[in-house]
């Protein structure tokens, strides 16, 4: 029974894990561009590309499992999911504050709208699934 749903949702399950890893990524990229003594701003732009870059390499390889890495397939790819990130970033950012305006304002942990911050992130994470599984990773349309 176990095994079977695993078999099934294989990608779903990967898609998961492999967003974990990339948060551990970004978060110990951020630290240690921080003791290098970057800065807060240089140190989360560097962590972001660091983790969009490990989080590429992560989808391509276990989660869509997308054969090919000739320089014009990795560069349209890369062009594709580097613009998604950058389109579903915006939504998130975009939806704190119309989540805010919409009385989502509760703490946790003495963190300030976190449940604003939590939903907001719900909808690029499906989105970006989806994106990478349909548009970027999509083997049919491999040439």
């Amino acid at each position: 029974m176990i095994k079977d749903v695993l078999r099934h949702q294989r990608e779903k399950i990967s898609y998961l894990i492999a967003g974990g890893f990339t948060s551990l990524v970004s978060w110990g990229s951020y630290a240690m561009f921080i003791f290098m003594g970057c800065g807060i701003n240089i140190s989360n732009i560097m962590s972001w590309i660091i983790a969009v870059i490990f989080s590429y390499i992560v989808n391509k390889i276990y989660v869509f499992q997308k054969p090919g890495w000739k320089v014009k397939q990795v560069v349209k790819e890369g062009v594709a999911y580097i613009s998604s990130r950058l389109l579903t970033g915006a939504v998130e950012i975009a939806s704190v504050p119309i989540l805010l305006w919409m009385g989502i304002t509760q703490s946790l942990f003495q963190i300030e709208g976190f449940w604003a911050k939590f939903l907001a992130g719900l909808l690029p994470l499906m989105l970006n699934y989806f994106i990478g599984k349909w548009a970027i990773f999509n083997k049919r349309s491999q040439k």
